[in-house]
Order: structure tokens, then C-alpha cells, then sequence
């Protein structure tokens, strides 16, 4: 059920982030939903070359979340890379405890609520800022004139 959730929300944010959000939202919407997928993709729980590819993935995404809050003048950009840095921190810290033999049902737990959140605030943040783009004057690429 809470799977199902997330990915009506998702889906929500990739809708909104496309129909209200200019280029750069439109962007970080495509390498989100890029991401999510390619994460369905090779999702198995107990496989640890499964868990790297999933943390490649989550880099993927923060670098391109980064290069994008670099170019355009959004504040949602900055909010979701510093939500996926912190999702990836996590997640590599769970990757670490897991080779350290220090992987706990409460550290499991406590990691993936904590990776959901940060997944959570960078889709707010994307419908937020497509909805806020609509009729913000400085929500365009710093290389565009007016």
C-alpha cells in the first residue's frame, strides 16, 4: 500500500513538474523519473550488487540534480539535491554497515524511512517549484534574456 502510494505521488510530481514547470523543472522531472525507474528496474532486497547499482543510480541523479541547480536559477533545485545527498549519505552508510557485518533490522529500518523522506521532499520540491515557475520572473536558465 505504501508503495502504491509513493508511486501515485511520484507519478503526481513527474504530471505536474511537465505540465506547470518550465525547462528546468521539465528536466529535473525526465532525470527523476529516470531515476525511479531504472531503480524499479534492478530492485532486489537482498542483493548486495543490486544495492551498488541503486546507489549509482542515486548519484546519477544528485549529480544531475547539482549540474541543473548550477544553470538554472531555482530554489527547488537546491532543496532536492540536498535531499538526494542526503538519501545517498544514507544509503552508502547502509552499504558500509552491511559489509561491516553491523546491519540491524532498527539500522534497516531506520534507513530506508529515512531514504523515503528524502525521496518524498525532492518530489515536493519538484511540484512545488513547476507550480511556483508559472509565474516566477526569475524562473528561467541564468543564460536566457528577457
Amino acid at each position: 500500500m505504501i508503495l502504491l502510494l509513493f508511486w501515485a505521488v511520484l507519478g503526481g510530481a513527474i504530471l505536474v513538474g511537465f505540465g506547470f514547470g518550465r525547462t528546468p523543472e521539465r528536466i529535473g522531472a525526465a532525470a527523476i523519473a529516470a531515476a525511479a525507474l531504472a531503480t524499479a528496474a534492478v530492485n532486489q532486497p537482498d542483493d548486495m550488487s543490486a544495492r551498488l547499482s541503486i546507489a549509482a543510480i542515486n548519484l546519477g541523479l544528485l549529480a544531475a540534480l547539482t549540474t541543473l541547480a548550477m544553470a538554472a536559477t531555482r530554489w527547488w533545485l537546491l532543496v532536492a539535491a540536498g535531499a538526494q545527498l542526503a538519501a545517498v549519505i544514507v544509503q552508502l552508510t547502509l552499504l558500509l554497515a552491511a559489509e561491516a557485518d553491523a546491519l540491524t533490522v532498527w539500522t534497516l529500518r531506520a534507513s530506508i524511512t529515512t531514504q523515503w523522506v528524502c525521496n518524498l521532499a525532492v518530489l515536493f520540491s519538484l511540484a512545488w517549484g513547476a507550480l511556483e515557475a508559472q509565474r516566477a520572473p526569475y524562473a528561467r536558465l541564468k543564460h536566457q534574456v528577457s
